[in-house]
């Protein structure tokens, strides 16, 4: 008992400062007793199959049954003192937060905001879908097949609405569709497409030539694109020339459809002059920028000058309206 109570005192002590370096050595020789062990016991059984070694019979070591007997009643305290602490240990980690809800939740964000913005590009291809269809796919045969499509200020976004437009068109019908940028001050179809910008628009009008060696057709479709080309000296005075009347009635003939972007209507009167020549006038004005009374001014211009207003386009819309609203428009 009192070599137990000299044990006891002297683990309590050894835990005390350095539990964590007696714990791992005890181990350690346990280990090692159990290896011996095992090995002590499969040695009697191969000595004993040898002819050299018959009448020796194995015996352990009594080096190793005194480190035995001086270790095995400590770790037996060890683990009766320690046991309690490493059950607390265990039971403080198991309480800690997991990080899984945490992930769960920094993912489900980007894909809420993921389905948000495919829900807006859908609705934004139904209004284009819906542009092409009451302004390009009426009913009998009146339907305009030339329209300008022009913008009431700067920066309304009229380019981008009509290339989109003549994307739309070429795919919902089987006639062959041209867009034509005749936005000479600010081209910008050639950047929306991909094409190189180096004949066009101006050199279709100053030289001679088929109409459709200047256009540039996209692969896999039935759209073509006459951009723009080099800019002219003065745009005003090519677009007024009786050239570009010539080639607006050759586009008429070649192409089923045509889609024509011209300059904004307040500051310059190109697009009064473009829609002369065609069958109408597609007006696009910006949500929260155009100004009420500005827009009527270009209307009326427009007007003044005999070209029709067969629509107006309200762009970058950021307040979208609730579905059950939206769909009984």
């Amino acid at each position: 008992m009192s070599r137990n109570f000299e044990l006891l005192r002297k683990a309590k002590k050894e835990q005390d400062l350095f539990a964590e370096d007696v714990v791992a050595r005890a181990t350690q020789v346990a280990h090692l007793h159990r290896a011996e062990e095992e090995q002590d016991l499969f040695q009697p059984s191969s000595r004993a199959t040898t002819p050299t070694d018959r009448s020796v019979s194995p015996q352990p070591t009594p080096r190793v049954h005194s480190r035995v007997q001086t270790i095995t009643p400590l770790i037996k305290i060890l683990h009766l003192l320690l046991g309690p602490l490493a059950q607390l240990r265990v039971r403080k980690m198991s309480q800690r937060p997991t990080f899984r809800r945490r992930v769960i939740r920094k993912v489900s964000k980007p894909r809420s905001r993921r389905s948000g913005i495919l829900a807006q590009a859908s609705l934004i291809q139904e209004e284009e879908i819906k542009l092409v269809q009451r302004v390009f796919l009426l009913p009998g045969t009146g339907a305009p097949r030339t329209v300008v499509f022009s913008s009431v200020e700067r920066g309304n976004g009229c380019s981008w609405v009509c290339a989109r437009a003549s994307e739309n068109l070429a795919a919902q019908v089987t006639g062959s569709v041209c867009v034509v940028d005749a936005n000479l001050r600010s081209p910008f179809l050639h950047h929306y497409f991909g094409l190189v910008n180096r004949r066009g628009l101006t050199e279709a009008v100053l030289q001679s030539g088929p109409l459709r060696s200047y256009a540039q057709q996209l692969p896999g479709g039935n759209l073509w694109v006459l951009t723009s080309g080099s800019p002219p000296s003065d745009p005003h005075v090519l677009l007024t020339s009786e050239a570009l009347r010539s080639r607006m009635t050759e586009l008429r003939t070649a192409f089923d459809y045509v889609l024509i972007d011209a300059p904004p209507v307040s500051p310059y009167t190109d697009a009064s002059l473009l829609g002369q020549l065609a069958d109408g006038v597609v007006l696009v004005l910006e949500a929260n920028s155009t100004r009420r009374e500005t827009a009527r001014e270009a209307k009326q211009s427009l007007e003044a000058a005999n070209s029709r207003v067969l629509a107006a386009v309200l762009n970058k819309r950021t307040f979208p309206l609730p579905d059950f609203i939206y769909h009984n428009l």
